[in-house]
């Protein structure tokens, strides 16, 4: 497969994504939607997203962090790990359908040993944060642990030679999202729907690889709403939480899409690369054990915020316009899957 070498430049706040994840966004920004809460239109957010003590991790913001792989070192192989993952939800990796762990070889990572306070800020944002080299650190905590994740991604990109996409699980596992030779300008043709990330992230990166713009900003998302969650529930908060764009799920929709493209563009690229598909379905099943069942269906979010994530999903379950990602999906995972995770046969 063809590789194109990530710029040095980091995550801009005003929409670049992937290989731009180097200078953090500047929380505060007119562009910082998550912090202003401007997507929803409500009040700011009520649970805390302070900054974390300076005995936190111990580690100032750096903007400075350098993600290109070296030239000059050759990578070790990744190490494929045995131990169990625990599921999020009981019936992930059961036996109605598609068990994504069955083609995922794991990647183990080491933690820091830095303190982080999980009675604040919980276990999952712990998580990412202990098990990133330079974590970032600012005032705002979805800011952080969205930004650290793209760190992380990047600090352990280099750790395969075809410099593939380190997607993080949980636990100090990750898998590694072999990059294909199709760009975000290939999957353009098979978004139907454009949500509220579309032009930030696709429409202005078309030569952006896949697995940096679109697979990686999905888990960054997703990890900043599970964050959010288990803050929340801290809190004992049981609704209002603002200022999310719900990534996770509009992701959920363009990496649906990056499938279809694939499938059709790229035939053999799934059937060769067969953990490429599986990155899809553990973030899917996350997406959906997290983001929707954890916090939409519960109304943990705003209610703007969770009527759009849901509409995202009947859509993609239900519309006329969208038969075409469910085709690819139920060709890759079986109705049985789509059924269970998706809510379609």
């Amino acid at each position: 497969m063809l590789r194109s070498d990530c710029p040095v430049i980091f995550f801009l706040l005003v929409g670049l994504v992937g290989c731009d994840a180097n200078v953090p966004r500047r929380p505060g920004s007119n562009a910082d939607l998550r912090s202003l809460g401007v997507v929803d239109g409500g009040p700011g957010p009520t649970f805390d997203r302070g900054l974390a003590p300076a005995t936190d991790l111990g580690l100032a913001p750096r903007a400075d962090f350098a993600s290109a792989p070296r030239a000059d070192v050759t990578p070790a192989p990744p190490r494929p790990d045995s131990g169990p993952i625990v599921p999020p939800r009981a019936d992930a990796g059961s036996s109605a359908g598609y068990d994504y762990r069955k083609s995922i070889t794991w990647h183990s990572i080491s933690s820091s040993g830095k303190s982080c306070d999980a009675k604040r800020y919980g276990p999952y944002y712990c998580d990412v944060m202990g098990h990133t080299k330079s974590p970032y650190l600012s005032s705002d905590t979805m800011t952080n642990v969205h930004e650290s994740q793209h760190f992380m991604a990047h600090e352990n990109d280099r750790a395969t030679a075809a410099s593939d996409k380190f997607i993080y699980f949980r636990g100090g596992k990750g898998a590694f999202f072999p990059e294909p030779n199709l760009k975000t300008s290939g999957i353009v043709s098979s978004i139907t729907f454009k949500g509220t990330t579309y032009n930030t992230y696709i429409a202005s990166r078309p030569s952006q690889s896949l697995g940096e713009n679109i697979v990686d900003e999905w888990r960054a998302y997703l990890t900043e709403e599970i964050a959010a969650i288990e803050i929340a529930a801290g809190k004992g908060q049981t609704s209002g939480i603002n200022g999310l764009v719900l990534g996770g799920v509009e992701y959920l929709y363009y990496n649906a899409a990056m499938l279809h493209a694939l499938q059709t563009k790229e035939p053999n690229f799934l059937a060769q690369y067969p953990q490429a598909k599986a990155v899809f379905a553990m973030l899917a099943e996350e997406t959906i054990a997290w983001t929707v069942d954890r916090g939409v269906k519960k109304g943990l979010f705003f209610s703007l915020t969770n009527a759009k994530a849901q509409s995202t999903l009947t859509n993609l379950a239900t519309a006329a316009s969208q038969a075409h990602i469910r085709g690819t999906l139920r060709s890759l995972y079986g109705s049985a899957w789509t059924s269970r995770v998706l809510g379609f046969k």
